[in-house]
C-alpha cells in the first residue's frame, strides 16, 4: 500500500509542478434563477472567456447561449486575479433570508481554481458585499448592455 501512495504522491508533483499553468486555471458559473419571471441567466467565465446562457420553465424555451466573449491571454489573468481576490471560496454554501420568501432571485455560484480547488454557494433572496461587486464586475465584463444582470433585458 505504501508503493502506491508513494506513486500518486510523485503524480501529484508531476501534476502540479513542470511549470504548469494550472494554478492559474479557473471557472466561475453564475446561475440567476428568478422565480417570478421563470428565467434563468447563466454567466460563465473561465481562461477563454465569457458566456452568458439563458433558459426558461415556460413552454418552448431551450437553453441558448445569447452573448460571448473571448479574452486575451492578459485579461484572463486580469478576471483571474480579481475574481480571486473576492475569495468566492470563504463564503458560506448558503445564504437564506429569515422570514419567509416565495419569490424572487435565487443564485448558485461555483468557483473552480486550479485542478484541486472548488468552492458552490448558494443564496436565497439575499446578497453579500462580495456578490454585489462580483455581479457588478461581470456586468462590466460584458459588452451589450442588454446582457448585463443589472440591465437584464434592456436595449442597449
Amino acid at each position: 500500500m505504501s508503493i502506491l501512495k508513494a506513486l500518486i504522491v510523485v503524480l501529484l508533483v508531476a501534476v502540479t509542478g513542470c511549470n504548469s499553468n494550472y494554478s492559474n486555471d479557473f471557472s466561475l458559473t453564475v446561475n440567476h434563477y428568478g422565480g417570478g419571471a421563470g428565467i434563468t441567466i447563466i454567466y460563465s467565465i473561465d481562461r477563454q472567456g465569457l458566456h452568458v446562457d439563458t433558459n426558461c420553465d415556460l413552454a418552448n424555451c431551450k437553453l441558448a447561449t445569447v452573448y460571448t466573449r473571448t479574452f486575451t491571454a492578459a485579461e484572463a489573468d486580469s478576471v483571474f486575479n480579481f475574481i480571486n481576490s473576492l475569495q468566492i471560496d470563504t463564503l458560506k454554501k448558503e445564504y437564506k433570508p429569515t422570514g419567509m420568501v416565495f419569490d424572487g432571485l435565487y443564485t448558485e455560484i461555483k468557483f473552480k481554481k486550479g485542478i484541486f480547488s472548488s468552492h458552490k454557494c448558494t443564496f436565497d433572496n439575499v446578497s453579500t458585499p462580495s456578490t454585489d461587486i462580483l455581479f457588478d464586475y461581470i456586468d462590466r465584463l460584458v459588452k451589450e448592455k442588454k446582457y448585463r444582470f443589472a440591465s437584464w433585458g434592456q436595449d442597449e
